[in-house]
């Protein structure tokens, strides 16, 4: 019996890994790749570190590559002292790399399937959990664009709560509480801390569940606050594994646009904007307020501020009511990244639906109602609704080039999606199926699982409603602890795909469990109804409802100016309905056909419950697969050379590299174009560091002192005139503004000696005169620094020198020479000497290391005569973490070792005395 049931597992695993196998087969067997747009900005930000790895062994911990420097433990950590980290490396991701699809998918699915065991669900059933979850349709979009740390964080979700389920009920509590402890820790080491956040909230919500069941059966409550007290002793362990992460993390988060602002930020909001309309500012002006998009945006500083609205409602009137408007406009220093920011990606309420009907609001943006889906590449359908319109447009072009020309940028303006969010790469859809066995869930799982679950998936869609629902989400962000770190909060329903996989499989089981037919028959039609109805509501809502976009106000102008337009409008509103109502009655036919395996079982017509499963197996992946196939399908794998190439180089790239000075930095502006694309924002892309020490770069946590000069200074051609000084102190010595050509510029080069340090009163000060400063001669800083200065004679002399005279991204060497102590600028962002970059003169290290200047750059005093002077980074958060990362991963192993030792021979000893 034991032999049978251990091959009845093996055969699940087996028949789990050929699935992702079976998805991923270009990938696995194929030798081809995904684009993942995500891992090809990675490696440009990880060329430095990787570079210097293969000549020292070990990547550094700093990269001046990107952003004028930054810890490159935020880019390609290596913790080598976390157990558990290399453990998982091992064992559950089988030594591949973090984005190997059909890996990640496979272990999805069977810590998915293990959970449900530990959760004390049928095999069988734990396995069609393991597969809905793993194809659940947005893990497909993410494995799509490369966001593997993502994946790889929610991999281990189920198996955390299954653990923590396991220790709550008393139920081998050591063994469930180093269990989740080791999965804790797996998931941390991921480094995905959002993901881990929301792990926490579901965390919370199922260990309140049992403690309120527990208060009402008084005999359970000691086993719950023991077994609480262990989880968070595990925790705590977990927590200890990642120290080094975790504490590096932290300490850069201060220093990046999730930290706080030295800076005042000056706001508008809809109110002030009402009260200055009934105080007589013209109407017009407020529209252009809201055009312009400054109100409720914090902008930074005084003088940006007001020249901001000057340049929006006109000098004269900004001029006249100054003090009001200051008056009115809120001022703080900014905690974390801005709401506009984190709500950016919010999930409409009415996008909901998506969850069971995958089309309610569209597909991807990069998919059109006007493109022929049934021939590859982009080409204009002669079915859709907008697709017949387009046609009869270009009847009266008569140039074939231009028809061309307009056809394409016709289609382009079909965009499937059209619902609340920027854009979107696809849907989070849980599956019909899934869907009806959720609501079943809610009726016939475990008490208190029931409520944890259900409640946590509640409050996971709300939050991903964000800017949609205000009054709830600004308060979690203004009063929930470190909840204002994070964006993209849509990203909370991709978190609670495990929630519904977990209730819809507990629901099945409960629903076999129930003897009583008649219950449970009534049960089902309940479900049935609910699930059913709301497939029936979105169908009339594809007749009768709103079907208008967000982006729709710039073809109703257009409808203004012509009226040909509007049937081009209600065009792209019919094929709106008609994707809507298609995929509604989808998922109406998947829910009354999963609703009647389960009726047939219930009446006898399956003599089998396994009939019923495997009824309910083969609905779910037809249904699942049938919509993840719109986003990864054969055409979206490349050969994976293609992919891992760095961007093809440009003139203007070769041009660069043949300067035989390589330390300088490049301001790069064709960022995008290498590919074939348009350029884009230089702030937003990696692509020039695969070649050059670049300003720019790609990443989520910015560093916050150079993202705030840019949103002052760089966004507009100024930068390239009258500031380009602030380009040279960054050391940036070409601009690539042509794929053709590199502009040469006067940079300063990587250290130099001013004649003046000015000290201004505070940090708005410095920043507002970074706009006409010389950085030539004069550094610029707040009096907070006065004491540093004291007694700086800084006195020029002719032959005063410092320059670079050695470079590792972790340790830079300059020699100086003067005859007066001077004051030195080091074009390297500022970076606190209390988290790491120390600065030592001659071997030894300065008494006081270094001060900020030009608001975001290192400023020092040097003493006179010939020195070796050595910036070094040591960060003892990491060299620390590390020691106390061995120690913590060694522990919870030795806790999962022996508690896994004595369950063994518990059921050892179970098994002989039945025998007896």
């Amino acid at each position: 019996m034991k032999i049978t049931n251990a091959l009845s597992h093996f055969a699940i695993v087996a028949i789990l890994l050929f699935a992702a196998i079976l998805y991923f087969k270009p990938v696995a067997l194929d030798n081809k790749s995904l684009p993942e747009s995500d891992n090809i900005q990675a490696r440009g930000m990880q060329a430095e570190i990787q570079k210097y790895k293969k000549v020292d062994g070990a990547a550094p911990l700093w990269t001046d590559q990107v952003f004028v420097g930054m810890p490159s433990y935020q880019i390609y950590g290596e913790y080598n002292n976390n157990v558990i980290q290399k453990l998982f490396f091992y064992v559950v991701r089988l030594g591949t790399p973090v984005n190997t699809p059909h890996i990640i998918l496979f272990m999805m699915m069977l810590l998915a399937y293990l959970s449900l065991i530990m959760f004390g669900v049928n095999k069988w059933l734990a396995a069609f959990g393991g597969l809905a979850f793993g194809l659940m349709t947005n893990n497909l979009v993410l494995f799509e664009a490369g966001h593997s740390t993502k994946l790889h964080a929610m991999t281990y979700m189920a198996p955390i709560l299954a653990a923590a389920t396991m220790t709550l009920r008393g139920k081998r509590m050591l063994l469930g509480a180093s269990l989740m402890g080791v999965f804790l820790a797996g998931q941390i080491s991921a480094n995905h801390l959002q993901i881990t956040y929301y792990t926490f909230m579901m965390l919370a919500f199922i260990g309140g569940a049992f403690l309120v069941n527990a208060l009402f059966k008084r005999e359970q409550l000691m086993t719950v606050v023991k077994g609480g007290s262990l989880l968070i002793i595990a925790a705590v362990l977990a927590v200890g594994a990642n120290l080094s992460a975790l504490w590096t993390t932290y300490e850069y988060s201060k220093e990046t646009i999730r930290g706080k602002s030295e800076l005042t930020a000056y706001t508008l909001d809809e109110s002030d904007a009402r009260t200055l309309a009934q105080e007589g500012m013209p109407a017009e002006k407020i529209a252009q307020l809201q055009q312009a998009r400054i109100l409720n945006e914090p902008i930074k500083t005084e003088t940006i501020f007001i020249n901001r609205l000057k340049n929006v409602i006109g000098p004269d009137y900004v001029n006249a009511n100054k003090e009001r408007i200051l008056a009115l406009a809120s001022s703080q220093q900014q905690d974390g990244l801005n709401k506009d920011y984190i709500f950016g990606w919010s999930y409409g309420k009415m996008e909901t639906f998506t969850l069971l009907v995958p089309h309610f609001y569209g597909g991807a943006n990069g998919m059109y109602f006007a493109d022929d889906q049934s021939k590859s590449g982009i080409q204009l359908s002669k079915e859709s609704a907008t697709g017949k319109v387009i046609q009869k447009m270009m009847r009266n072009v008569q140039d074939p080039n231009q028809s061309q020309q307009i056809a394409n940028q016709l289609l382009q303006m079909s965009t499937q999606y059209w619902g609340a969010q920027p854009f979107t790469s696809g849907p989070v859809y849980f599956g019909a199926v899934i869907c009806l066995l959720l609501v079943l869930g809610l009726f016939l799982a475990d008490g208190p699982l029931r409520w944890g679950l259900g409640l946590a998936l509640l409050f996971l869609t709300v939050l991903a409603w964000g800017d949609n629902f205000k009054a709830f989400n600004y308060f979690m962000v203004d009063n929930f602890p470190m909840y204002n770190k994070f964006r993209a909060v849509s990203m909370a329903l991709s978190a609670a795909q495990v929630l519904a996989a977990l209730l819809a499989i507990l629901g099945l089981q409960g629903f076999f469990n129930l003897e009583d037919t008649a219950k449970r028959e009534k049960l089902l039609y309940l479900a049935t109804g609910i699930t059913a109805g709301l497939a029936v509501f979105a169908l009339a809502y594809s007749f009768v409802g709103d079907l208008s976009a967000p982006n729709d106000a710039r073809l109703e102008a257009m409808v203004a100016q012509a009226p040909q337009w509007a049937e081009y409008l209600e065009a792209l509103k019919e094929d709106r309905a008609s994707l809507m109502r298609s995929d509604a009655l989808r998922s109406l036919v998947f829910v009354l056909l999963a609703a009647g395996s389960l009726w047939a079982f219930n009446r006898g017509y399956f003599k089998e419950k396994l009939i019923a499963v495997a009824a309910l197996v083969l609905l779910s992946l037809i249904d699942l697969v049938g919509v993840d196939l719109n986003y990864v399908n054969k055409e979206s794998f490349q050969r994976k050379k293609d992919v891992a190439s760095a961007p093809p180089m440009t003139k203007a790239d070769q041009q660069v590299l043949a300067d035989k000075d390589p330390h300088f930095r490049v301001f790069d502006l064709i960022a995008g174009a290498r590919r074939g694309g348009s350029p884009s924002n230089s702030f937003a892309s990696s692509e020039g560091a695969y070649f050059h020490k670049v300003i720019g770069g790609y990443h989520a946590a910015k560093p916050i002192l150079l993202q705030e000069m840019v949103e002052g200074y760089f966004n507009s051609n100024e930068i390239l005139t009258d500031k380009r000084h602030l380009l040279e102190m960054l050391n940036v010595k070409y601009v690539m503004q042509s794929p053709e050509n590199a502009v040469q510029i006067a940079n300063l080069g990587n250290a130099w000696f001013v004649d003046q340090v000015k000290q201004l009163e505070d940090a708005d000060a410095v920043y507002t005169a970074l706009a006409t400063f010389n950085p030539r001669v004069e550094a610029i800083t707040t009096k907070a620094n006065a004491a540093y200065l004291d007694g700086l004679a800084n006195t020029a002399s002719s032959g005063d020198y410092i320059r670079l005279t050695a470079y590792h991204p972790e340790k830079l060497v300059y020699e100086s020479q003067a005859q007066n102590e001077r004051f030195a600028v080091f074009s390297e962002i500022y970076y606190p000497a209390s988290k790491g970059w120390h600065l030592y003169i001659d071997g030894q290290r300065a008494d006081q290391d270094f001060i900020k200047v030009n608001y975001l750059l290192r400023g020092a005093r040097i003493p006179a005569g010939k020195h070796k002077i050595e910036m070094v980074f040591e960060p003892n958060s990491y060299y620390t973490g590390e020691t106390v990362s061995l120690i913590s991963s060694l522990l919870i192993l030795l806790a999962l070792l022996g508690t896994g030792f004595i369950a063994y021979r518990q059921a050892q000893l179970k098994a002989e005395e039945s025998m007896i």
